[in-house]
């Protein structure tokens, strides 16, 4: 918030010379050449480059749509796509424990690769 108030003020003692607006108002170069420069504040810049100042961020979230995983049935050409997006949505999921995620693995599967992994044990407790 500091070095937006710094910018603020900045821009507040920025002076700018009187411009005729009109779209006929031209100037020679000469006149161009000896026009005053108004240059940012030196110490205002140097503040604001500075490595010790305050970073803001802005954290923006957009509402994605929800994701899609068509259900894996053996075909080893759909395999590929599958496994990106079961990876993506959920097995790369750091909030998700591995016994959610293999109950949603369970749930993505039908068919061969279903009959396949029904039979592993989700934890040591349950098997015997």
């Amino acid at each position: 918030k500091l070095t937006i108030f710094k910018a603020r003020k900045a821009l507040e003692n920025f002076k700018v010379p009187n411009i005729d607006p009109t779209p006929d108002a031209a100037i020679s170069p000469n006149e161009a050449m000896n026009a005053p420069y108004y240059p940012f504040p030196s110490s205002y810049a140097s503040d604001l480059l500075s490595p010790n100042a305050p970073m803001t961020y802005i954290q923006s979230t957009v509402k994605l749509p929800t994701m899609k995983i068509e259900p894996f049935d053996g075909d080893i050409e759909k395999f590929h796509m599958f496994f990106e997006q079961f990876s993506s949505a959920v097995d790369l999921n750091q909030q998700l424990s591995i016994i959610d995620k293999h109950v949603y693995l369970r749930g993505y599967l039908k068919d061969e690769p279903a009959r396949l992994v029904d039979g592993i044990c989700i934890t040591a407790e349950i098997c015997p």
